[in-house]
Formats: structure tokens, C-alpha cells, sequence
């Protein structure tokens, strides 16, 4: 698959992230994704605070979870992301998790929406954005 650009970031479960069982509750995934969406962004040289700037919102409209194996209270995780191809009114986030012993337990994809914070229509994404990302060169994974 072609990856445009990539990040990675690594956390460690919290007892408030966790369930009867002790394991990670599925919510919280949808948090760390958000953290490593962020962090990509911040990566290209655009944070989401200067999207907002532009007057553009991005909100979620479509979530695709895998839960392959459960993680546990202090364990270490890293959630790595990627985008596949270039936005237009929507951009798709694509998510693999990893356990401290390097085994996928986790896959996901999050697609956004780029809406018009004036109007609340859907947008084309800023040029700067698609600048950034065309900058890039595509590398296979």
C-alpha cells in the first residue's frame, strides 16, 4: 500500500482506560487515534488549530474498528497512521496498533469530513494541505 506521509506515537494503558476485565475499553481507541491524527498533522507543519483558523471543522463520519486481541492495564502500545491517498471533501486515516511485544492487535480506519465552519457544507481541504502532502514523497510499506 502507498503511504503519503506517516506517524507513530506510543502511550501506556491507564487504569481509567480500562474495563472490568482490565482491558483497554473499546472508547478509548477512538481517543489515541485522535492523538495520532494530531500528531501527523503537527508532523506536516499544519497543527489542527491553524485548519480551525481557516474555518474549517473536520469532524468524524465514519469509524472501522478491528479488535484483534485485547490490551491491558501499563501495557505499552504504539499507534501508528497513515493516509493512502490525497483528501479531498473527506480524508481517510488508516490505523495500526502494536503491543509492547510488536504484535498488531488493533487495525482501524477514520475517515473526516472537511466542512465550511461558516456554512457547515462540505469543503475542498485547504491548499495549504494538499501542498504539504504533495510535498511528500510516496513511499511504499
Amino acid at each position: 500500500m502507498n503511504r503519503i506521509i506517516s506517524e507513530s506515537i506510543t502511550r501506556r494503558v491507564r487504569y481509567s482506560d480500562t474495563d472490568q476485565m482490565g482491558f483497554m475499553h473499546h472508547s478509548n481507541y477512538a481517543r489515541y487515534y485522535e492523538d495520532a491524527r494530531t500528531a501527523l498533522f503537527r508532523k506536516l507543519g499544519l497543527p489542527y488549530s491553524e485548519v480551525e483558523k481557516e474555518g474549517l471543522l473536520l469532524p468524524v463520519v465514519k469509524m472501522d474498528a478491528h479488535f484483534k486481541q485485547p490490551l491491558r492495564y501499563e501495557e505499552e502500545f504504539t499507534v501508528r497512521t497513515w493516509l493512502e491517498k490525497m483528501p479531498a471533501s473527506t480524508i481517510s486515516f488508516y490505523y495500526e496498533i502494536e503491543n509492547e511485544n510488536n504484535e498488531v492487535v488493533h487495525t482501524a480506519k477514520v475517515v473526516l469530513a472537511f466542512l465550511s465552519a461558516n456554512t457547515g457544507k462540505a469543503c475542498r481541504p485547504p491548499h495549504k494541505l494538499l501542498n504539504l502532502l504533495s510535498g511528500n514523497n510516496i513511499t511504499e510499506h
